[in-house]
């Protein structure tokens, strides 16, 4: 097993004759899994030549990657190429965690009333009517 895969190299395997992506540090050749991947091969090519741990994580987070495709292992990412991977996927959890802070900002101001009702009402406070008598 090679040791010293950059993501230059891995970033060269993406098509559907020679797929390679990562996952948690671990390159793999996705290539002969590709006709079995029970999401069609379109979903499993957006994995390839980069890495796919945080698209693997959202939809399959309990499936052993090692034991499914352990005849598939390549090798493992070199350092700087850990450090590459690791940095893109601090800014994917940063931009999914403002994308989430977003969403609620918006559900919190859906529930909210657009104008103040005792803005308009008369002195004494109350916009009913009085009841004829």
């Amino acid at each position: 097993m090679r040791r010293d895969i950059t993501m230059e190299e891995v970033r060269l395997h993406k098509s559907k004759d020679d797929a390679w992506m990562v996952f948690n540090g671990m390159v793999y050749n996705i290539t002969p899994y590709l006709k079995f991947h029970p999401g069609g091969v379109e979903m499993l090519m957006k994995a390839a030549g980069r890495d796919g741990t945080a698209l693997f994580m959202k939809h399959h987070p309990y499936v052993n990657i090692g034991g499914l495709l352990s005849k598939c292992i390549v090798g493992s990412l070199a350092k700087s190429a850990l450090q590459e991977t690791a940095a893109e996927e601090i800014r994917q959890t940063r931009l999914a965690r403002e994308n989430l802070v977003r969403q609620d900002q918006g559900q919190e101001r859906e529930g909210q009333p657009d104008t103040d009702m005792t803005e308009n009402a008369p002195e004494g406070g109350s916009t009913m009517r009085p009841e004829a008598a």
